[in-house]
């Protein structure tokens, strides 16, 4: 026999194999998914002016059940309170595996969550571009990676200010949230202000506990992850300036 004759036949043959192989592991990808309990989630930040006091919302709905999740800090941004409500409608899922769709008209979190920037990103040290620029709210977006990879996340962008009435809502209760007297430091921008980029260490615990009304509230406690001796000051890494996609605030 001319053995290639038969090479040619048995590539074909494997490719075609490792074809199907990549298409039934999409399939399973599917069922699996479908299989997981399904929540919706509707996410919004506000901070007037910006930076300055910020608050997010949060809107879960699952098993026809709503639940309404608010919060603020003193002095921040509008980016930091978008991610923020991310964050916490994720971390109130108390880490059960489900299939979320999250919903903010935040063009910011979502294109950079759903085009793999966020990984790009964490995967080049929180540099971005040829210029190794920093990435803005790096501690945010560690957080927020790493809570979606417990869970089948989907975002998708809502027009804020339009006919959708759970962004509506969660507008409402984000501009209620940052208008609250003494509210906590955000301490990862609040280091970004005082010239100095914390290191990504920890992930921020969350405190839980009732409130009136039946809503859960859940206040964000920040590890410190600054300290003199690892920190870099502004000086020796500058930050980009002016909004955009991992330079804006």
């Amino acid at each position: 026999m001319n053995p290639v004759m038969l090479a040619r036949p048995f590539g074909q043959i494997t490719k075609t194999i490792r074809f199907r192989s990549k298409a039934n592991n999409s399939r399973l990808a599917d069922m699996h998914s479908q299989a997981l309990p399904r929540v919706t989630m509707f996410t919004d930040g506000a901070a007037s002016p910006n930076p300055g006091p910020g608050g997010y919302a949060v809107i879960l709905i699952q098993n026809a059940q709503r639940q309404e999740i608010t919060g603020g800090f003193r002095q921040t941004t509008n980016n930091r309170m978008e991610l923020m409500g991310a964050i916490v409608g994720l971390r109130a899922l108390n880490g059960k595996r489900s299939a979320v769709a999250l919903h903010s008209d935040s063009k910011y979190v979502v294109d950079m969550f759903m085009g793999g920037y966020a990984v790009r990103w964490r995967n080049s040290g929180w540099c971005r571009g040829k210029g190794r620029a920093p990435v803005r709210n790096p501690d945010l977006w560690a957080e927020l990676l790493v809570l979606a990879e417990q869970h089948d996340v989907r975002m998708e962008w809502v027009r804020g200010h339009a006919d959708n009435a759970a962004n509506t809502r969660c507008d409402e209760l984000a501009v209620q949230a940052r208008q609250v007297r003494d509210l906590p430091p955000d301490t990862g921008y609040e280091a970004l202000a005082a010239g100095t980029i914390p290191l990504v260490r920890s992930a921020p615990s969350l405190q839980s506990s009732s409130a009136s009304g039946g809503a859960a509230q859940l206040e964000l406690a920040w590890h410190n992850t600054v300290n003199p001796s690892e920190s870099i000051a502004a000086a020796e890494l500058p930050l980009p300036e002016g909004e955009g996609w991992g330079g804006g605030v």
